[in-house]
Formats: C-alpha cells, sequence, structure tokens
C-alpha cells in the first residue's frame, strides 16, 4: 500500500514539475506564414509521357499550427497554375500563386522570466484570428538520370520562389519590436529555396504513385536577438504522396519547421 502511494505522489509530483517548467518556457514566436508552404506538390510528366510539355491548375487546403508548442492555429487555401516541360534527363516547372488563410494569435498564458522580452499586454490586446493573403512566382528543375521501366527518379530538384505577403497578420507582426515578442518576422516579401527527390511509380494502367522529400530554407533572419535567433533562418522539411489518374493528382503532404507544422490536401488538373 505505501509502495503503491509513492507512485501515485512521485507521479503527481512528476506531472506538477512539467507543467511548472511547461509554464516557464513557454516563448511567442511571430513568423511569416509562408514558412513551411511555399513548396506545394507540383506534378510533372513523366519522362515515358508522349506529352513533354502540360500545364497544371492546382488547389489545396493547410490546416496546422504555428509558434513555440504549436500554440497558434493556422488555416489557409493556396492555388496555384504551372507549367512542366521535360528536356531529356531534366525536368523544369514555372508558374504562378496565390493565397488566403487564417492565423490565429492565441491569448497569452504563462510566466515568464525577467529577462525575456514580451509585452504581454500588447499581444492579449491583438490576440484573436487574422486574415492573411499572398501571391508569388515560382520555378525549379529536376534532374532525371533514372529511368527503368515504370519507374523513375528524380533524383535532385532545385525550387526557388518570391511571395508579397498582406492582411491583418503581416499588420500585427509588423507592430512586433525586440521587447514585444521572443522572435518575429515582419517583412511582407518572402523569399524561399528548396531541394527535393522524388520516386515516381506507373502501373499497368498507367496510374502514377509519387513520393517527395523536401528540404526548404528562407534567407530571411527572425529578428531579435534572445536566445541569438538573430542568426537563425527558418527551415522546414516536407514529405508529399501523389496518384495521379490520366488528367487529376491528388496528394496530401506534411510539413514540419521551426515554430511550424501543417498538412496539406490538395488536387491538380492538367488543362
Amino acid at each position: 500500500m505505501k509502495l503503491k502511494a509513492g507512485f501515485i505522489w512521485s507521479g503527481c509530483f512528476f506531472l506538477f514539475c512539467i507543467s511548472l517548467f511547461s509554464c516557464i518556457e513557454r516563448r511567442y514566436y511571430y513568423l511569416n506564414p509562408l514558412h513551411t508552404n511555399t513548396a506545394i506538390y507540383k506534378p510533372l510528366p513523366a519522362q515515358t509521357d508522349s506529352q513533354k510539355t502540360a500545364t497544371y491548375a492546382s488547389a489545396s487546403l493547410m490546416v496546422g499550427s504555428a509558434n513555440d508548442r504549436g500554440a497558434d492555429g493556422v488555416t489557409g487555401l493556396y492555388i496555384n497554375l504551372h507549367q512542366a516541360r521535360t528536356a531529356g534527363p531534366v525536368q523544369f516547372f514555372y508558374g504562378i500563386s496565390a493565397s488566403a488563410g487564417t492565423y490565429h494569435v492565441k491569448q497569452p498564458d504563462g510566466y515568464w522570466f525577467g529577462n525575456n522580452p514580451l509585452d504581454t499586454i500588447f499581444i492579449g490586446a491583438n490576440a484573436g484570428t487574422k486574415f492573411t493573403g499572398s501571391y508569388g512566382v515560382f520555378g525549379g528543375v529536376f534532374y532525371v538520370p533514372l529511368v527503368v521501366s515504370r519507374f523513375e527518379w528524380r533524383v535532385v530538384g532545385i525550387e526557388a520562389s518570391h511571395y508579397g505577403e498582406y492582411g491583418q497578420y503581416l499588420r500585427f507582426r509588423q507592430k512586433l519590436s525586440d521587447s514585444t515578442a521572443n522572435g518575429y518576422m515582419s517583412k511582407a516579401s518572402f523569399t524561399s529555396f528548396g531541394l527535393a527527390t522524388e520516386f515516381l511509380f506507373k502501373t499497368r494502367r498507367q496510374t502514377k504513385i509519387g513520393f517527395r522529400l523536401s528540404y526548404g530554407y528562407t534567407p530571411a533572419k527572425i529578428l531579435n536577438g534572445y536566445y541569438n535567433l538573430g542568426d537563425r533562418r527558418p527551415q522546414y522539411l516536407s514529405w508529399a504522396g501523389q496518384i495521379t489518374k490520366k488528367r487529376t493528382t491528388g496528394f496530401i503532404q506534411f510539413s514540419a519547421g521551426d515554430y511550424a507544422f501543417n498538412f496539406k490536401l490538395g488536387c491538380a488538373y492538367r488543362l
């Protein structure tokens, strides 16, 4: 009985310590919502396709979280229009994009160290769901040296994009300062670069199944020197899976990076 009571008390103490630590360590980072959302999956013609040039229109829905420990909720609708071309072992693409969504700034909670810059009054007064939108251009190239029967490996791809952001969430971030939040990004422009590799399989019925792994990076800094964040640029990893039947491609995508995680469900149509 005493041993059982000891386990219960020790467990309660452990949970208390975790909750106390969680309250102390809660921090606030308000990054650009395009972080982890620029390299959305884009279909390309297979090397064995007779059609070497194709134009695609796509739409995807995104839900996810942002900020420290995923405190803030994010949603978005992304629309892309791109053209893809195949020339020997090289595939390249370029296009335009637009998005609209929401970012929910959560009310401050917990406790903070005295030297931790944070204006809870300002954040609390500006908390709530805020609209965010973007528009931009992108382009990239894949090198495909391996094509075997109904399989091809797009060994390495490079993608670059440049976007402009607008909306309430941008205006909120532009009001932040080093004494307001632990870290933030206030510029309306957002540039990103990425690397990717993709495996593509084609069934006997000409259905394509593919898996893509991506890494992304932006040269934009997280403002505020606390915890040396002034030298940190946001990065992310992404996994996407797709199925293409005739002209239609359905895909899912998971992305995780600095203070951001999201899931996308999308569909692309070859025009």
